[in-house]
């Protein structure tokens, strides 16, 4: 696969997840974009695997039912991706981490 290929595939991956994120009836299937090892980094510490991830954004899917991602930047090296994104919502619940 080509460095465009692997690009494209990546940033549809990002874009099906920032959908299935936003989206209550799909949230979890955002998840099988990440690997049972994921770490998230950024965020506060512990959110490791990936039942530490769906415990973080059950979180923020509980304080911001209609939260939704909006993809800013995206950076692919090989098979590496990075991504910046805005999240929006109405804050209706738990004080957020």
């Amino acid at each position: 696969m080509s460095t465009a290929d692997t690009r494209r595939t990546l940033e549809q991956a990002i874009a099906d997840f920032n959908a299935a994120f936003t989206d209550p009836e799909r949230r979890e299937a955002s998840l099988r974009l990440y690997d049972d090892a994921i770490v998230l980094h950024g965020y506060p510490p512990g959110v490791e695997g990936l039942d530490g991830a769906r415990g973080f954004y059950g979180q923020i899917w509980d304080a911001l039912p209609d939260g939704r991602l909006i993809g800013e930047d995206l950076i692919a090296d090989d098979d590496r991706i990075a991504t910046r994104f805005r999240l929006t919502g109405t804050h209706e619940g738990a004080p957020l981490l």
